[in-house]
C-alpha cells in the first residue's frame, strides 16, 4: 500500500500566503485597470460603476475571509504551530472564495466592454442555490425514513423463527 504524503504546517502556511498574494494581485490589477480605463478611455457612467463596486466588494470580502481562515499561529521560536485552514484544499472554504474572486475578476474584465458583463455575477447565487438543492434539500426530501433498530431486530427474529418452522415442516 502506498503511503500518501501529507503537507506540514509550515508548507500549508507558505502556500496560503502565496495564494492570498496571487489573488490579491489579481484583484488590485483588474480592479485598478477597470477604474483607470473607465475614468479615462471608456468614460463609464452609472450602472457600470455600481457593477464595478459590487464586484470589487465581492473580491475584497473573499480575500478577507481567506486571510481570516488561514491565519497561522507561531510559537516563541517562530515555528508554525497551526497554519489555519488549507486554502488549496478542494473541500475547504478557500475554493468558493477563490471561485468568487475569479468570477468577479472576469465580470470586471467583461464589464470594460459591455455593461452586460456584470451579469456574470449572477452565476454565484445560481451556483449557491444549485449546491444547496443538490447537497442538502433534495437528499433530505428523498431520504428514507429512519429505521427503528428494535423493529428491525424483531423482524429478523421473526424471519429466523419462520425459517426454522419451515425446516421442521419439510
Amino acid at each position: 500500500m502506498v503511503k500518501v504524503a501529507t503537507k506540514g504546517q509550515q508548507q500549508i502556511a507558505d502556500e496560503n500566503k502565496e495564494t492570498i498574494q496571487q489573488f490579491g494581485i489579481a484583484t488590485v490589477m483588474v480592479g485598478g485597470l477597470y477604474f483607470v480605463l473607465g475614468m479615462t478611455y471608456f468614460n463609464m457612467e452609472g450602472w457600470a460603476w455600481w457593477g464595478w463596486a459590487i464586484s470589487f466588494i465581492i473580491q475584497v470580502a473573499s480575500l478577507l475571509v481567506m486571510r481570516a481562515v488561514s491565519k497561522s499561529k507561531t510559537d516563541a521560536k517562530g515555528h508554525v504551530v497551526d497554519a489555519g485552514l488549507d486554502l488549496n484544499d478542494s473541500s475547504a472554504i478557500g475554493e468558493p472564495c477563490k471561485d468568487l474572486i475569479i468570477l468577479a475578476t472576469i465580470s470586471q474584465f467583461l464589464g470594460l466592454f459591455t455593461n452586460y458583463g456584470f451579469l456574470a455575477l449572477l452565476a454565484a447565487p445560481s451556483y449557491g442555490i444549485y449546491k444547496a438543492l443538490a447537497g442538502f434539500i433534495i437528499p433530505w426530501f428523498t431520504a428514507s425514513p429512519p429505521q427503528d433498530e428494535e423493529k428491525d431486530e424483531r423482524e429478523d427474529k421473526k424471519a429466523r423463527k419462520m425459517e426454522r418452522r419451515m425446516k421442521r415442516m419439510q
